[in-house]
């Protein structure tokens, strides 16, 4: 899931966010990304609702997110690699 979420441009609030791979090991479908480019007006709940939505994001059920408001970063975790396939 989260190679989909990284394939895939991010518009939140008119600005365009960088989404990464975290935690890339060979055969595994990663399941964390690491976003940039978020505003301090964007709260853990318009996160969550963007990134959980598949058609928006490519995304689905997050298992934990963690936002650092300060350098304008999130850490997802997806509560499973396949939960959208």
């Amino acid at each position: 899931m989260a190679n989909r979420v990284c394939r895939q441009s991010h518009l939140l609030s008119g600005l365009t966010l960088g989404v990464t791979l975290l935690e890339s090991q060979p055969d595994v479908d990663v399941c964390a990304v690491r976003v940039s480019g978020l505003l301090p007006a964007h709260s853990r709940d318009l996160i969550l609702l963007y990134f959980e939505n598949s058609k928006r994001s490519h995304g689905g059920m997050i298992d934990d997110l963690f936002v650092d408001h300060e350098e304008g970063t999130a850490v997802i975790t997806f509560a499973s690699a396949n939960s959208t396939k």
